[in-house]
């Protein structure tokens, strides 16, 4: 379901270890961890503990991550007259209480098998047996240390109805001799190409469109065709995607078909017009058990997705969160949390609206096409008559409406024969919206340095665009606005943020100072929301540089390989919270620059040193934090970053 964010109790974690046995390694390990999970009832925030029999006495992450909304309370909020507490992984037994009565504080505590992503949740139910509160994270109980806070997020909706809705079982399958794409093994993966199947039609999902799909043999279908075993598209994150984008998950579990098993299959068929995936696996932890596993997805040409669930033999069963997720953080429907595990639905059909209020396919105002479109007395309405132009489109409203934006190239037309006058100036509410898969509507200004790619307006957004070699590619313009999901590649300045504007979810890269030493993001103002984004690989330049008196919340973002991962100046005063800094240090600078005399928050963050390296007051030198004019840095609950710089 689309879930609302209510801001619900922090969760401190706190983990201590004691010596008497052996941290985990690979896909599980030996010995135990005591862990102890107290939620205390008396304030504004609940606590946990972790105590670990490892050799080391260290700490480890219970929760991790940041979920806000408009609304706090206490740690156990009223309505609530259940706590169930669950710790499960793969290559264990799910070890499940309940608490249903407490004063004051709440305290568990479970010994838990040592291994990899051990997933711990916290869950809240009132009379009825609904689920109102969930606090969850996968974890490696293997001995290294931080202490994080986290929220719990509240699962009711405003669209009840968007769910996974229970069908007749069916059974439709792909016969060996009639698969178009078949793999096998562990890990593997294949790209679908509608075009090469005969197939003219896209499907529709979460307001995207998409002419191809991922297949993988862990039981998943991406639409982003960057799969990445690296970057665990297995036990994943179904709200997230694990970072790779819209996902269907029909069995979120590590899965091999190394051994037993044909892996996946796909066809496309007609009379109605669809296209199957059916898999048939073992689980990485029966492989080579002879344990089969049988289901199968249907993609309808109208954007229906069924999913249906033949036979479970497996020994060694789980499921990190099935479904469906526009990897957005919001927008994903679970058919885990209201049906149950998948391994137990053998025998059952489910199926997906897309088009509800949960995931509506894209409800366009006005639309564009560089390829197909006129801008000769079009109010660009029609989308079988759209425009040709960016620029056009937006003199045809007065704001709030949607602009959809084909796949292809809007560029200038001083030199290339484009058709857009830059910079693009939004208006007041309006949504300009890439539909092209992968960032692959491109908006190039190459010509005007310093008149950038799009300018903001009051309530504005910008989602799904790539922009290449503008600076800046997005200016706020002292508006609060949206900036969510897209990738600027190249120039020197990638979003200029002055107000409360959200940035979530974009990727910025490849930027070089040659053009102008400047930031991927530059915050001169105001408290924007500055979270779920990558910057990376720039030469020269600053990952995010905050000024003047701004107060921004940093959180949730991956920093590396820039010359300098944060700069702070002036009298700003972030919250820099469970970001990955780390390898900034192109100019012998650091992971994070205070140049103000104010103690910086940040806390829980990853760094290539833990505790964090620190750097002289009066220069920086490859160091993770550097105070520079009298100031401070709170680096609580720090860690090392997966892939540290530390020569």
């Amino acid at each position: 379901m689309k879930r609302l964010l209510i801001t619900t109790a922090f969760i401190t974690a706190i983990i201590s270890l004691f010596a008497c046995s052996n941290g985990g390694g690979g896909k599980s390990g030996g010995g135990t961890s005591l862990v102890t999970l107290k939620v205390d009832a008396g304030g504004t925030t609940a606590r946990m503990t972790i105590e670990k029999n490892t050799f080391f006495a260290q700490a480890k992450i219970l929760f991790e991550g940041l979920i806000k909304s408009d609304e706090a309370f206490a740690a156990i909020p009223s309505g609530v007259t259940k706590i169930s507490f669950a710790v499960s992984a793969s290559d264990m037994t799910t070890m499940t209480r309940d608490v249903t009565s407490w004063q004051g504080d709440i305290e568990e505590s479970f010994d838990v098998p040592n291994g990899l992503r051990r997933l711990f949740q916290v869950s809240a139910y009132d009379d009825d047996n609904t689920l109102l509160y969930r606090g969850e994270s996968y974890e490696d109980l293997d001995g290294s240390s931080r202490t994080v806070s986290v929220n719990m997020v509240a699962v009711a909706s405003e669209s009840e109805e968007c769910t996974f809705e229970e069908i007749s079982y069916s059974w439709d399958g792909v016969a060996d001799d009639e698969a178009e794409l078949e793999q096998s093994g562990d890990d593997e993966y294949s790209e679908y190409d509608f075009s090469e199947h005969g197939i003219s039609w896209s499907f529709p999902f979460y307001g995207g469109s998409y002419d191809k799909i991922t297949v993988d043999t862990n039981g998943n279908i991406w639409f982003t065709y960057e799969y990445s075993i690296v970057n665990n598209d297995y036990e994943y994150d179904l709200a997230t995607g694990s970072g790779q984008g819209p996902v269907i998950a029909a069995w979120n579990l590590d899965l091999s078909s190394d051994s037993y098993g044909f892996g996946y299959r796909v066809q496309h068929k007609t009379s109605p017009e669809r296209i199957v995936i059916e898999w048939e696996t073992e689980t990485y932890n029966d492989e080579d058990s002879d344990n089969y596993n049988n289901f199968e997805v249907i993609l309808y040409q109208d954007g229906r997705i069924q999913m249906d669930y033949d036979d479970f033999d497996c020994s060694n069963c789980g499921d990190f969160g099935s479904g469906i997720s526009k990897g957005d953080g919001v927008n994903y429907q679970s058919i885990t949390d209201p049906y149950g595990s998948v391994y137990t639905l053998g025998g059952r059909s489910f199926l997906f609206t897309t088009t509800d209020a949960c995931a509506p396919t894209m409800t366009c105002g006005l639309y564009v096409d560089e390829n197909a479109g006129s801008d000769g007395e079009n109010n660009c309405a029609n989308p079988g008559f759209p425009c040709q132009s960016i620029t056009y489109a937006l003199t045809q409203t007065e704001g709030n409406e949607t602009v959809c934006v084909a796949e292809g190239y809007y560029h200038d037309g001083t030199e290339m024969n484009g058709h857009e006058s830059f910079p693009l100036q939004l208006n007041t509410g309006t949504r300009l919206y890439c539909q092209g898969a992968n960032h692959s509507t491109v908006i190039e200004n190459d010509w005007l340095e310093w008149q950038g790619a799009i300018v903001g307006a009051e309530g504005a957004s910008v989602e799904g665009c790539g922009i290449t070699n503008s600076s800046p590619a997005i200016n706020d313009d002292e508006h609060v606005m949206t900036i969510d999901n897209n990738l600027i590649d190249g120039g020197c300045l990638g979003i200029w943020i002055s107000n409360d504007s959200t940035v979530t979810n974009n990727t910025i890269r490849n930027m070089d100072e040659s053009e102008c030493y400047n930031a991927g993001i530059r915050i001169s103002g105001g408290s924007p929301n500055i979270s779920g984004n990558t910057i990376t690989d720039n030469d020269g330049i600053i990952g995010i540089t905050i000024r003047s008196n701004a107060t921004p919340a940093i959180t949730g973002n991956t920093i590396t390989n820039n010359d300098t991962g944060i700069s702070i100046e002036n009298t700003a005063n972030p919250v820099i919270n469970n970001n990955v800094l780390s390898c900034n240090n192109q100019g012998w600078q650091a992971n994070l620059e205070n140049d103000t005399a104010n103690t910086i928050d940040a806390r829980n963050n990853q760094w290539d040193y833990a505790p964090p390296a620190l750097g002289d007051d009066d220069q920086c030198y490859y160091d993770d934090i550097c105070n520079l004019s009298g100031g401070s840095v709170d680096s609580t609950g720090s860690s090392v970053a997966p892939s540290p710089c530390t020569d």
